[in-house]
């Protein structure tokens, strides 16, 4: 049966640790720093999913690491009441006794698991509220305008109004009536980022 390339990826690491050691990790471990970007740099999505992702990789590295603990080679003086054998080696076999009181590590696995599935619910539910508040946003201007426009303030109908009050006909001075739609632009953007930014103070100011 052929190997995957998950195998084969395995059994090339393994023969570089072997050949190479520390040298190789160090190798390895350099290239990884070439690309790998802090979590303090990142988006508050991004680091949330990072984290998601964390917590689950230290649970399987976990169970792991508990799993390999459950038989292992330990050096014990010879006494009346262990057996000996050729070796001075003796084998002690930890037998997966329950203890009543730490909880199973099937009840573990099922709260890992819950917390995983809350953690990935959360930051769906947290990218869709994102979305639908830049809807929202979307729709709020685009009834701003309207109702600007309904009432007559928008920049064009400004424009023609002054015009005509000057005794001037819009369509017969069209350069001049570009240029003063122009300024009428930049002063309703000037406006608005003025009080974008006078709300951004009082935020400021009453978190301060």
């Amino acid at each position: 049966m052929a190997k995957s390339k998950a195998q084969r990826m395995r059994e090339y690491r393994e023969r570089k640790k072997a050949k190479l050691g520390q040298l190789w990790l160090k190798a390895e471990t350099d290239r990884v720093k070439g690309y790998y970007v802090p979590t303090s740099e990142l988006n508050a999505n991004s680091q949330r999913k990072r984290r998601v992702i964390n917590k689950e990789n230290q649970f399987k590295f976990r169970n792991k690491r508990r799993t390999q603990n459950n038989v292992e080679p330990t050096q014990e003086p010879e006494n009346d009441n262990t057996i000996s054998s050729t070796s001075d080696t003796t084998l002690t076999v930890k037998l997966p006794f329950k203890n009543s009181n730490t909880k199973s590590s099937s009840g573990k696995k099922r709260i890992s698991r819950a917390l995983s599935r809350s953690y990935k619910r959360i930051v769906t539910l947290e990218d869709r509220n994102e979305d639908l508040q830049r809807k929202l946003k979307n729709a709020q201007r685009i009834l701003q305008r309207y109702e600007a426009k309904k009432q007559g303030n928008t920049p064009k109908s400004k424009t023609d109004s002054l015009l005509k009050m000057s005794g001037l006909k819009p369509t017969a001075v069209p350069e001049i009536r570009k240029k003063l739609i122009f300024g009428e632009f930049l002063t309703e953007e000037i406006k608005a980022a003025k009080h974008a930014q006078d709300k951004q103070s009082e935020k400021k100011k009453k978190y301060s």
